[in-house]
């Protein structure tokens, strides 16, 4: 396999409508990225910003790229930086690693034979309101933002204002968390140190109004408790939304 970080040249960046097609249309990275490959190669990537990155002045798209294939070296919209991705990896070693995952979780509805798949931290969130409103004995019908209403407007302190809001972001948090660390055993690892940030929804207008995915970034430090599986999890992925640039786990050896 090979990495490679995908830039986009900076002429056509600077002077063409490509910079605000790709900000004003999540799936268009992915169709951007194919050009790089023949309709069979399988890859995962990042996006990332170039002024973070990269320290540049003008802000534009970083994209690493993990495939099964060299990038192509003659496509004229592209920077490519490739090196031969083969990891060796032996058990208790200690990787700091970054991933954007969509985290989804399978709950069966109303007794149906088919699970469905739900935003661990949105499906989170409201077992949480709807345990707090049971607690209070106040109706559970309704949407989220009415849930969350009903409690601030209780007469218990504890469920208004400041703490709320606090104790609300605690158990997106802790679901989001959770979602990583109930998969790390099954694919070699365990996680010693976590945090999560930039929970987000990515609209998909191009597929329809309501389409879109939710992402959220885990950084942290892991450690291999399988080699095998573990480099299954680095070439394969994680969760789903791969093709909209999630799942990729990006690993250094730990300081």
């Amino acid at each position: 396999m090979f990495f490679s970080r995908v830039q986009i040249v900076e002429n056509i960046q600077n002077n063409s409508q490509l910079g605000r097609l790709l900000s004003d249309q999540t799936y268009g990275s992915h169709r951007l990225l194919r050009e790089l490959f023949t309709d069979s190669t399988k890859f995962l990537f990042r996006e990332e910003q170039s002024r973070e990155q990269l320290s540049t002045r003008h802000n534009r798209p970083v994209f690493y790229v993990l495939s099964n294939a060299i990038p192509k070296d003659s496509n004229p919209l592209f920077k490519c930086e490739t090196k031969p991705f083969n990891p060796t990896l032996s058990e208790g070693v200690q990787l700091e690693f970054k991933l954007r995952a969509n985290p989804l979780i399978a709950i069966k509805d109303g007794g149906k034979k088919n699970s469905k798949k739900h935003d661990v931290i949105m499906h989170g969130q409201r077992v949480w309101l709807l345990s707090e409103c049971e607690r209070r004995g106040l109706s559970v019908e309704g949407s989220k933002k009415e849930l969350i209403s009903r409690l601030k407007a209780h007469k218990d302190h504890a469920s208004r204002g400041m703490k709320f809001d606090a104790s609300l972001e605690a158990v997106r948090t802790e679901s989001g968390q959770q979602w990583l660390k109930s998969r790390a055993e099954k694919r070699g690892f365990n996680v010693l140190a976590l945090q999560t940030t930039g929970y987000r929804w990515n609209a998909l207008p191009e597929k329809g109004r309501s389409a879109g995915y939710s992402s959220l970034d885990y950084e942290g430090i892991l450690q291999v408790t399988d080699a095998d599986l573990f480099n299954a999890v680095l070439k394969e992925g994680l969760g789903a939304s791969r093709s909209f640039g999630c799942g990729l786990m990006m690993t250094m050896p730990a300081r």
